[in-house]
């Protein structure tokens, strides 16, 4: 019986030191998160001084997605593109850097500029190019073949997380009373 209690306590102490130390995976701290066995840290405050370093313009736009990733979007002569960081050792590590070929001119309103469809952590880039949709609040709605999430805009250009909508096909834009402005399928 006194085997019982000890084996019982000493559970009861493994659950305490797992739970509320912040562990939650073996090694892994409650700011980190393991990705193709590779530890990667939460980001926590980010600033725009962070990524300058790594792109040459003077105004970018960030988003974070899923907590670990910060997409960093800029535009440049017409051309839009994003950056990929991650942390790791506590540093910013650069992932990818995805610019469009495509000019955005010949857009009235907002375009897309990819993102990633598949895998654990897909997500949508959207340049917004008209800025009354910031000043006047307006909402995105991704439709997707699983779904649909809507977005306040707040920026003129924001990543997305898509894990829960599938695959985009289309969207729609709202003004701040709710009225439809846009009604975009593809």
């Amino acid at each position: 019986m006194k085997y019982f209690k000890n084996t019982i306590l000493v559970i009861i102490i493994l659950l305490f030191v797992v739970n509320f130390t912040g562990c939650d995976e073996v090694g892994l701290g409650q700011d980190e998160i393991l990705i193709n066995d590779e530890i990667y840290q939460y980001f926590n405050n980010v600033d725009e001084d962070m990524f300058f370093d790594y792109i040459s313009t003077d105004k970018i736009y960030i988003d974070i997605i899923y907590e670990f990733e910060a997409v960093v979007m800029y535009r440049n002569d017409g051309l839009n593109g994003y950056y990929e960081f991650y942390k790791k050792d506590n540093k910013i590590v650069e992932g990818r850097n995805v610019i469009s070929t495509r000019n955005t001119e010949g857009d009235k309103y907002i375009t897309f500029c990819g993102g990633t469809a598949s895998g654990d952590y897909p997500f949508a880039v959207v340049f917004i190019l008209d800025e009354s949709f910031v000043d006047e609040k307006y909402t995105i709605e991704l439709l997707g073949n699983k779904g649909r999430v809507t977005y306040q805009i707040l920026q003129l250009a924001h990543a997305f997380e898509t894990k829960l909508i599938g695959n985009i096909y289309g969207y729609k834009v709202y003004t701040s009373e709710g009225n439809t402005f846009l009604d975009i399928t593809y």
